[in-house]
This record gives structure tokens, sequence and C-alpha cells, in this order.
């Protein structure tokens, strides 16, 4: 049996994704069962050169998007439905999930997997030849029949699936850049993040891969990528420090073996000094927390994330005084978001002395609360393909929060920046969530000090000379 994926992914060069779990899972499975397996990620730039293929001889097609990608991915399955010889079209991911209805009404698709895929994977390499007229399992549904409510099933027991394959994604990149993710689930129900819908539909469940699952798994892709020991690891888990037992168990396996340093996310909450040691003998190097705006009350009742600013501040002084760059993550352009907010916001980065930052401009993703609350006032704009493709870097919402007379803040912001404090992206999305463009407000932008700073961060961002 031959499987594509075909990846639909942002702009493998503004906003590259260069691996996706839960597309390794399937194709180890697919290994596992003696299928052959083969990868394409697809961005739209590869779609309008056609610089991707349909591979004629596929007898399953597997389609996986996330909703900024969906038009795309409608033009790809298209094509696919077009030009394969043979094959069922399958599609899973986010996007098959949070908006189920919208892959159904697709006429080219066979089948649409939402929530986890294993088990539908299973049966279909399982029942080769099969007609789907006997799938009966949940969360799955087959072309022409009715659909049915999503329902709450028995989670996947990640510990008995085998070791994820890196095979099918580029070796090169995932050697420059090594990800990882040891667990599923987040706990956390925050009104922006996908996270959100899975636990209201699905159930949280947080599931663990055991220390020894995941020093495999870390040997496996060493040997397979020929990682070299000075290599920054990301683990991506949601908040990597919620289990300390389990952080303590997967340390002393991780320092017998590797030296490479790391970075990972976690929740202010979820902080402690003796965490922190633990991560410094394991020689993490950055800690990524969520701080969102500024404004704790905003934070709590707009955004649903339930940590105070008191919590940030220890959370960040705890990290420092470890000897680890603190890096926060912020969201600029949100529903009802006010100067006072922004103003907050870069106000409680510098309190907290953030090492670095990582900001996005808000992007209501379907299946969120705040996605649904905008929807319902009718204020989300139409995005070309050419934005979505830029992937969190658009303002998708059709009035701006904070209004164009007061530029003249941010102006003052960036000046206070220049002198001394270094948060070049930070302000470039800032002020990218205002509407401000870039290019066209030269002539201001250049009176600042350290403009050239600034341009080069603008040009990072989008490649623009």
């Amino acid at each position: 049996m031959k499987i594509m994926f075909y990846y639909i992914t942002t702009h493998k060069t503004l906003r590259p994704v260069i691996y996706n779990e839960g597309i390794a899972v399937l194709s180890a499975l697919a290994r596992q069962a003696g299928a052959t397996p083969a990868l394409q990620r697809i961005d739209l730039e590869d779609f309008q050169t056609g610089n991707w293929r349909v591979d004629q001889d596929a007898d399953i097609h597997a389609v996986s998007f996330a909703s900024q990608q969906a038009g795309l991915a409608r033009r790809v399955i298209a094509d696919i439905a077009r030009r394969k010889a043979k094959g069922l079209i399958v599609v899973g991911g986010v996007h098959a999930t949070v908006c189920r209805q919208d892959v159904i009404a697709m006429d080219e698709v066979d089948l649409v997997v939402s929530g986890e895929g294993e088990a539908c994977f299973q049966w279909l390499l399982d029942n080769p030849g099969q007609p789907l007229a006997s799938l009966r399992l949940p969360n799955c549904h087959v072309r022409g029949r009715e659909p049915e409510p999503l329902a709450k099933t028995q989670y996947v027991d990640i510990n008995s699936l085998p070791l994820p394959d890196r095979t099918v994604f580029d070796k090169q990149l995932l050697r420059e850049r090594p990800e990882f993710i040891f667990s599923r689930g987040c706990p956390f129900s925050c009104a922006y993040c996908a996270n959100e819908f899975f636990n209201k539909h699905f159930g949280f469940k947080l599931r663990r891969k055991s220390p020894e699952y995941a020093i495999a798994e870390l040997e496996n892709a060493f040997a397979l990528l020929d990682i070299r020991p000075e290599t920054m690891l990301t683990f991506h888990d949601d908040v990597f420090l919620l289990d300390e037992q389990w952080l303590e168990s997967f340390a002393q396996g991780y320092i017998a073996r590797f030296s490479n340093p790391f970075r990972c996310n976690t929740i202010a909450t979820a902080v402690s000094g003796s965490k922190l040691e633990t991560l410094k003998r394991m020689n993490c190097r950055e800690v990524w927390v969520g701080v969102e705006s500024g404004d704790e009350q905003y934070r709590r009742t707009v955004l649903r994330k339930n940590v105070s600013n008191k919590d940030l501040r220890t959370a960040f002084a705890l990290i420092r005084e470890a000897g680890l760059k603190g890096v926060s993550f912020n969201l600029f352009g949100c529903p009802g978001e006010t100067l006072e907010n922004v103003r907050r916001t870069y106000e409680l980065n510098r309190e907290c002395a953030v090492g670095d930052t990582i900001t996005s401009i808000f992007y209501p993703f379907p299946g969120t609360s705040l996605h649904d609350q905008e929807t319902a006032k009718g204020n989300l704009r139409e995005l070309t393909d050419e934005e979505n493709d830029r992937g969190v870097s658009v303002y998708a919402l059709k009035h701006y929060n904070v209004a164009m007379d007061d530029y003249a803040f941010y102006l003052r912001l960036l000046q206070d920046h220049v002198q001394g404090l270094r948060l070049e992206s930070f302000f470039m999305r800032l002020l990218m969530a205002c509407g401000v463009n870039i290019i066209t407000c030269m002539g201001t932008l250049k009176k600042l000090p350290g403009f050239q700073s600034l341009l080069d961060a603008y040009k990072r961002l989008y490649r623009k000379e």
C-alpha cells in the first residue's frame, strides 16, 4: 500500500513549519504495517508554480491543514481528485476537526477524520481495498452518510504507538531545527486557542510519553538526523513543566545521553525553583512563557488565560535567577484591546526583564470562542490566500482596536526601545496590529535613532528589501 501525505502549510520561508507530530505518527503506523509512506509540504508558492505532484499510484491521499490554509487546501484537493489514477482522499488535521462541516461539504473527499486519527488510519491499513461503508468509528465521516456529532472517545495510549517517523520530513531542516513533542493535551482553554475546542468536545486528558519512550525517540532522531551536540532542540509541549516527577525522571535519562541545549514552553503558574534547577542541569537555555496581554483583567476575562501579573513577575524572576533566558509570548490586536492594554503589555515586559519576546497578531481561529464572538459581530474580514500564506502575521478583523491617531504613542515607545530595550519584533507586530504600513511610514520612522535595527527586524519578518 502506498500513502501520500499532503501537508498544506504557511509560507516555507516566512513562517516555516517543518514538522508535524500527527503525520509523523501516522507514517510510523504505515511503515509498521508494511506500507510505503511519503510526504509533500505544499505552500501557496508551490501550488502556483506547480512545485508539487499528485502521486498517481497512491492508495491513500492523506491531506492535513490548519484553518488558515483551507482555501489553498480546497484547490489542492480538487487537483488531486482530478489527476489521481486511484486511491481514497482522506482529510484530517485541525481544520477537519474544528470546521468539520466545511470539509464534509467538499465533494472530492472520501473520508473526514476529526480529532485523533490513529484508530481510523489503522483501520485503513488493516483493511486494504475494503469499502468505506464498513467503517464504523466515531468522528469519522464517510462521504454520502449523514454527519454525526463529534463524540468523546477513549484516547489512544501514546506509549503504545511506534516512534514518530521523521524520515518523511526534510532531514536537513530537522537537523538544523530539531523539534519534539512529548505530550498531548493542554489543561487550559484560552479563548484564542484551538485547545479550547478540543477540551470542550473531546474532554481534557493530559497524556505524556513515558521518560523511556521520550529518550528512545530522541535517540532515534539523533541517529537518523545526525544532530550535532551544540544544536538547539525545541520541546513543543504546551506545558513542559506541569509534572515535576515526570520532568525529573526524564532529566535523568537526558543528562546521561545528551548535552544539547534546548528550549521549552510553560505557563507561569507551573514555574518553580526546583523545576528550573532541573532544567539548568539538563542544559536548558530558554523558557517560553505566555504573557499575551499585560492587562491582567483583560487577560483573564477576554482571553480567558487565568494567570496573574504577579505569577508572571515571579516566574520570570525565577527563570532569570536560574541563569536561563525567559522569553515572553505577546498577542496584539485582540478584540476590544485598547491603547491602555498595549501600554500595560509593554510595561509588564519591562518589569519582567524578559530576555526576548515572541509576538503575534491575533488571528480568530475557528473553534475558539473569540472567533465565534467576532463572527457574530460581523467583524471578520475575508483574507486572501496570500495573506493566509503568511501565517499569524496579518490583521483579520475589520475594525482596528486602537485608533490611528494614537500612532504617536508607538513612536514614543520606539524611542524608549532604542534607548536600551531590544524588542524589535515586539514593536513590529504592535505597529502592524494597528494597521501601520511600515513602508509608507519610512519618512517618520527614519527620524528615530536606531531606525536601522527596526528596518532590519521588518526585513527578517517579511523578507522585503
